[in-house]
């Protein structure tokens, strides 16, 4: 297993392409609903930072890697366990770590247009994970991920490129492992999507600054009762603004 994971790095950071890494700000919007709807809790933040980094291949065909990883505190708004079951009945500060990582496979589309567009398709796998520290007790959400995706890419002139991309994300072996009762939460129908809108702009035979927007979604579905406790439907809504360099080897 380990000599098959290296082989694929050696085939990833052997073909022509590019490294980069960026600075992300994350606004970051999670809410708890009960199965009618209402809330149960949220965490919010306008300014979770993070750092982003990968190596996509030269000519959108070949191997890519990304990674993201963001740490801070949200603001919970919620209600104690055995308290006053009311939303907004208690708050505090929440400290959270986010990662993300892919491994995909991507090439263009064969498609005549009059304007020159580049159209990539893709699929990878993934893992997500979120540390959630509550000071109480903290729980940890995962799991494993398939992902698909399109993109259209446009260049104006030979220095800009510009696209958008929407991928989604089918989520497996999802959990979240808690410290309070130490339970472990089957999580049903995770999945995902995404919308970025990178731009690249080429300073030299090697260097490009890059940016990006990127909406991303999770939605979990309830899981079952253990114990009396059970992990319910949440959404996490995030904005991503990121800022970095390209550097073509």
């Amino acid at each position: 297993m380990h000599k098959g994971y290296a082989l694929l790095l050696v085939t990833v950071m052997g073909q022509a392409g590019s490294f980069w890494v960026s600075v992300d700000n994350n606004t970051f919007d999670y809410a708890e609903t009960k199965t009618d709807g209402s809330l149960l809790d949220t965490e919010k933040n306008r300014n979770l930072l993070g750092v982003s980094m990968g190596i996509e291949p030269e000519g959108a065909k070949g191997w890519y890697v990304k990674t993201r990883f963001a740490a801070g505190d949200t603001n919970y708004a919620g209600s104690l366990i055995g308290g006053a079951e009311v939303y907004g009945s208690y708050k505090g500060i929440t400290h959270n770590i986010v990662s993300d990582s892919t491994l995909g496979f991507t090439m263009p589309l064969a498609l005549a247009n009059p304007w020159n567009l580049t159209i990539p398709v893709r699929g990878g796998i993934g893992y997500r994970g979120w540390y959630r520290d509550l000071n109480a007790y903290s729980e940890y959400y995962d799991w494993g991920y398939a992902t698909v995706g399109i993109g259209v890419q446009y260049s104006p002139n030979n220095r800009l490129n510009l696209g958008i991309d929407v991928d989604y994300q089918k989520a497996f072996f999802a959990r979240m492992s808690e410290t309070l009762n130490g339970h472990h939460f089957d999580l049903k129908n995770v999945y995902g999507y995404s919308i970025t809108t990178p731009l690249r702009y080429t300073l030299n035979d090697h260097y490009s600054f890059i940016a990006q927007y990127r909406y991303e979604m999770w939605n979990i579905n309830h899981s079952e009762i253990i114990g009396g406790f059970y992990e319910p439907d949440s959404r996490t809504k995030n904005h991503i603004v990121s800022v970095g360099v390209s550097y073509r080897y």
